[in-house]
């Protein structure tokens, strides 16, 4: 026999009363991702906040049960609601392969009633943020991961990637480095000058011949709703190459920061906190077309 929803529950508990049925409100939420329900019945009342208007009625429904002393252990929620992966573990797995940070989550809201609680968790992935809320830590662990993995696929829709081996992966750094500066403030301190040097078109050759599903990644950042530090990541991530963000001592004006991308053309954008990210996405993207 099929288990009961804790809608089916509560609504065959009223009948077997013989009292009114519930009664359910959709209550205004400034959270576009979510949705909370208020449910009155049996003279008490419980609130849930779910993804979905479906999974807030459940979850107000089980929290007015668990008010009423009932034992919801036994109920079940529809398959329709039920995450079909734990996007936490998905986030990890891909973050480990695609060699970005490790995803990291902590709780920094939790609010309401014993019977109506709400709980805020944040998920970070480099500098990418993303929040959500759920009437349970798990719940808006999962969503939260979920929001992030949507950041993540939209740069990279498919989920295959091939793996260098790690003592392949290391010979082709110490083949690169042999003859690359290691990093800006080197290039800076040393007085072989001469790479940068190189002419815009050799740049430009070289972004735009990466492999196609490189550029066609990089270029799907620049029409994300993100903010100008998180395309930098994002764009980064995209190319396959690493990026370092440091700031540079300034003797007047305001301090300065040092966008470093290492690859065989290494680029280099200094400038403000508010304008350096803006000049970075503009300059690769006159180098990616």
């Amino acid at each position: 026999m099929a288990q009961k929803t804790p809608v089916t529950f509560l609504q065959e508990k009223c009948v077997s009363q013989k009292i009114n049925v519930p009664y359910y409100e959709e209550i205004p939420s400034n959270e576009d991702i979510m949705f909370t329900f208020r449910v009155e019945a049996l003279g008490a009342s419980a609130e849930g906040t779910g993804p979905s208007k479906q999974e807030a009625k459940h979850l107000a429904a089980a929290n007015l049960l668990t008010i009423l002393g009932d034992d919801i252990t036994t109920l079940s929620t529809p398959d329709s609601i039920r995450p079909e992966k734990d996007n936490v573990v998905t986030l990890l797995d891909i973050c480990v392969a695609r060699n970005l940070d490790k995803a990291v989550f902590e709780t920094i809201d939790a609010r309401g009633p014993s019977h109506a609680p709400s709980f805020t968790v944040q998920c970070k992935v480099a500098n990418i943020v993303r929040v959500a809320k759920h009437s349970t830590k798990k719940g808006a662990k999962q969503l939260a991961a979920k929001a992030m993995l949507e950041v993540i696929q939209s740069v990279y829709p498919e989920e295959k990637k091939v793996l260098v081996p790690l003592e392949q992966s290391m010979k082709n750094n110490e083949e690169r480095n042999s003859y690359l500066f290691k990093n800006y403030r080197e290039w800076k301190d040393s007085d072989q000058k001469s790479v940068l040097g190189l002419k815009l078109a050799d740049r430009h050759n070289f972004f735009v011949n990466l492999l196609p599903d490189r550029v066609a990644r990089a270029l799907s950042v620049f029409s994300l709703h993100e903010t100008d530090k998180e395309k930098v990541h994002l764009l980064a991530d995209a190319l396959g190459f690493p990026l370092k963000i440091y700031p540079e001592n300034s003797v007047e004006g305001p301090p300065l920061i040092v966008l470093e991308l290492t690859c065989d053309f290494e680029t280099t954008t200094i400038g403000t906190e508010e304008t350096v990210y803006r000049d970075f996405l503009t300059y690769m993207k006159v180098m990616l077309h």
